[in-house]
């Protein structure tokens, strides 16, 4: 049997006590539905410094989640404007589909309308809450500047 894991929150320093995805859920769900065939299942590259590629046999499989490493306050609360920002993103860049290669640049106020300085900075902010978990999973410290409190980009 596996130890678990006993960190605390990179955010906030509170105990970690929520899993968090490593690819996306609702991604995965548009893409492959809640329910996968063999055959359905993505391959996904281990991360742990192996070069085998494994099979993820649903959107909530453990190989998809880095375990404890935020609280839940963070992963559900603190965090969820970022998390809304990427869906809001990752549907429009899925409605683009051919065409996307195609633009040389992303007009910002054309994804996000009106509001989209505020949702480009929330964007900024789930990309480094991903970076720092998988910082973090690495073994790593993730730099006090990205998501600490305080921080100026992520007001957190």
């Amino acid at each position: 049997m596996k130890n678990p894991i006993s960190r605390l929150c990179w955010i906030c320093g509170d105990p970690a006590d929520s899993d968090e995805h490593k690819f996306k859920r609702s991604d995965l769900v548009v893409r492959y539905g809640r329910s996968w065939s063999t055959e359905q299942q993505p391959f996904v590259i281990r991360g742990d410094g192996s070069s085998r590629w494994t099979r993820i046999q649903g959107p909530n499989d453990r190989k998809n989640l880095y375990e404890k490493l935020l609280c839940r306050p963070c992963n559900n609360a603190r965090t969820k404007p970022f998390d809304l920002a990427y869906e809001h993103f990752s549907q429009w860049v899925l409605s683009q589909g051919a065409t996307l290669c195609d633009k040389t640049e992303i007009n910002f106020a054309q994804v996000f309308g009106s509001g989209y300085a505020s949702n480009v900075m929330a964007l900024l902010c789930y990309f480094a809450k991903t970076l720092g978990c998988r910082i973090v999973d690495a073994g790593c410290d993730p730099s006090s500047r990205l998501l600490k409190k305080g921080c100026r980009i992520c007001a957190l």
